[in-house]
């Protein structure tokens, strides 16, 4: 994204990627608090807004009953007036919509779902996933989001290629020109998750583990910022100037 819309090039620039840190303890799986639905899903946001494809993941789901008759998709966050409105002419029977969620209360949901769903395409680096892995939750998105990256290469069958190009989309502002889900693909992926989630889920903590510790990022932080101010004292020019 930095370089499509900001003509970014890294040539002879110091920089690093880090992560979005998550504090792994207070997201955590927990054996209690399980939400309805076998399997339960969740998808979140603060404000589901249509680039995050909420529509497309009822669609989603609707389908998957075929296979998961007592599936169901847990909603989190409030509705934009765009995606409610989009929402409204969908079959919701298999949905809970649970509103904008304290952020106290995040990590009871998340431990209770089974598999989260991040259809996003422009989120760079989603706290949402972050939190999602922390928690043990699989996260099926599309290979072309950030998120792809989050899950890490050993979880790539989660992320799907759907051959999106990055670019602005109208989709923003009107839900019949949003992309297109290619469903089979998913679908495809969400059975392999299933067919071991005890194995998917533990995957996905370990890659919170590995990569995602919110001191881990901080420390990132730290050691970036001290060596871009070493680098700038080096590159300072010196001044002399007479005694008094």
């Amino acid at each position: 994204m930095y370089r499509a819309y900001l003509s970014h090039r890294s040539d002879n620039r110091e920089e690093t990627v880090i992560f979005n840190g998550v504090d792994l303890d207070e997201f955590r799986p927990r054996s209690t608090g399980k939400l309805d639905g076998a399997p339960a899903v969740i998808i979140s946001a603060a404000i589901q807004r249509l680039t995050k494809r909420l529509p497309q993941a009822i669609r989603l789901i609707n389908r998957l009953a075929d296979d998961f008759p007592c599936i169901r998709l847990h909603v989190l966050g409030a509705l934009d007036p765009l995606v409610e409105e989009a929402v409204s002419a969908l079959d919701t029977f298999r949905c809970t919509f649970h509103g904008r969620i304290h952020h106290e209360n995040l990590a009871t949901f998340y431990s209770g779902a089974d598999v989260q769903l991040a259809l996003g395409v422009f989120d760079p680096c989603p706290n949402v996933v972050c939190e999602g892995l922390a928690s043990g939750l699989p996260v099926l998105t599309p290979a072309e989001s950030g998120a792809a990256e989050l899950i890490g290469s050993a979880n790539k069958n989660w992320a799907i290629r759907e051959g999106i190009e990055l670019e602005t989309y109208q989709s923003s502002f009107v839900a019949a020109l949003a992309p297109a889900l290619p469903v089979d693909p998913y679908v495809h992926a969400f059975h392999s998750i299933m067919d071991d989630l005890g194995e998917a889920r533990q995957r996905a903590r370990a890659r919170a583990e590995a990569a995602l510790d919110i001191q881990m990022a901080a420390a990132k932080y730290r050691d970036f910022v001290a060596g871009a101010l070493s680098n700038q004292d080096v590159r300072k020019p010196h001044t002399t100037r007479a005694a008094p």
